[in-house]
């Protein structure tokens, strides 16, 4: 165990503890702890895609690849595979995350936030396929913000993420509104 691990480890545990002293009985208790935990499973999700974007920003044009690749890698694929897997990652662990804070409330919310990592996802997917998975396609995405690789390489990553906070968000007010 790395520091980082053993750091969110203690803040885990001291947010465990609190949330037992706290409930009135032991199965609420057993209930807070777990939300703790997935909750850090989520942000464990967003965070992984938030490194490679990270590692992403300030690289090579075959950095860039590479890190794509080896993401994709993991599932016996490439650079398409590798969005695919970040994105969606960062896209379920963000929808994960507003649909037990922010959205708890609301089931319609809570689907539209996985409906929209999911539009994300398959929106980065049929862009990177249109434009192609290379580094000329990268650019080319990235050239819609005024950027080159990377900024085309961010944008795959971040649509899942911003799908489903936009969406889920859109889908609260209106029911929200609906029940006022």
């Amino acid at each position: 165990m790395d520091i980082d691990e053993g750091f969110i480890a203690a803040r885990l545990a001291a947010k465990a503890a609190e949330q037992l002293i706290d409930a009135p009985t032991a199965k609420e208790a057993a209930k807070k702890v777990g939300t703790t935990v997935a909750n850090a499973k989520a942000v464990k999700a967003i965070a992984g895609a938030s490194a490679v974007g990270g590692t992403v920003a300030g690289a090579s044009g075959a950095s860039i690849m590479s890190t794509l690749a080896t993401a994709g890698a993991a599932v016996g694929g490439g650079v398409v595979a590798g969005v695919g897997v970040v994105a969606g990652a960062a896209g379920a662990g963000t929808a994960t995350l507003l649909n037990r804070t922010v959205f708890e409330d609301s089931k319609e919310a809570k689907v539209g936030t996985y409906a929209g990592a999911v539009a994300g996802t398959v929106g980065s997917l049929g862009t990177l396929a249109v434009a192609g998975a290379g580094p000329s396609g990268l650019a080319a995405i990235g050239s819609v913000v005024g950027g080159g690789m990377a900024a085309g390489a961010i944008g795959l990553l971040a649509a899942p993420v911003v799908g489903a906070a936009l969406v889920g968000g859109a889908v609260y007010w209106v029911t929200k509104k609906k029940k006022l």
